[in-house]
């Protein structure tokens, strides 16, 4: 094993894999994993920039685009079945999904009065219509973090009011 290479294991094998970084890009480091093994998702280090990147059963990886208006991107959780993969770009400010035949999709915010807003997606149902994440708000001396819900065809809520709003 050698610094900078990033393994697999399959148990019911006993098999070590190397997760292979995609051409022109190097350092990848996995975040998820999808629920049979299959897909795995995280980010990987181009040109001094992160990307987002996910690894197919074959091993085979894709880069995914950034966001519009973005240039930096990571990928954090994967669903079960492997179809979406959810993340942030350009240092977490915007929420994105992402499957092979929609490519990336920005999601809905939730603004702030003053200070720096990050969003990010975490985990992610089946058909992609659920994505559950973070809303980190920075100013200065002070830092909340929130978990949000983003439902398609709605507007992404505190996961609390979400739950409040179904009498939880």
């Amino acid at each position: 094993i050698s610094s900078g290479e990033t393994y697999l294991w399959d148990r019911t094998t006993g098999t070590v894999d190397t997760l292979v970084a995609p051409a022109g890009t190097t350092w990848p480091f996995p975040q998820a994993i999808n629920e049979d093994g299959t897909v795995i998702a995280g980010f990987v280090n181009a040109n001094l920039e992160i990307r987002a990147a996910v690894w197919d059963a074959t091993g085979t990886a894709t880069l995914i685009d950034p966001v519009a208006g973005g240039t930096m991107s990571q990928a954090f959780g994967v669903s079960p079945n492997g179809e979406w993969v959810v993340g942030t770009r350009s240092g977490g400010r915007r929420a994105f999904r992402w499957s092979q035949t929609t490519g990336v999709q920005a999601l809905p915010t939730i603004g702030a009065p003053m200070g720096m807003v990050y969003h990010s997606g975490l985990f992610v149902s089946n058909d992609g219509n659920t994505v559950v994440g973070d809303r980190s708000d920075t100013r200065p001396f002070f830092m909340e973090s929130t978990a949000i819900i983003a439902i398609q065809g709605a507007a992404t809520v505190r996961f609390r009011e979400f739950l409040l709003a179904r009498g939880g």
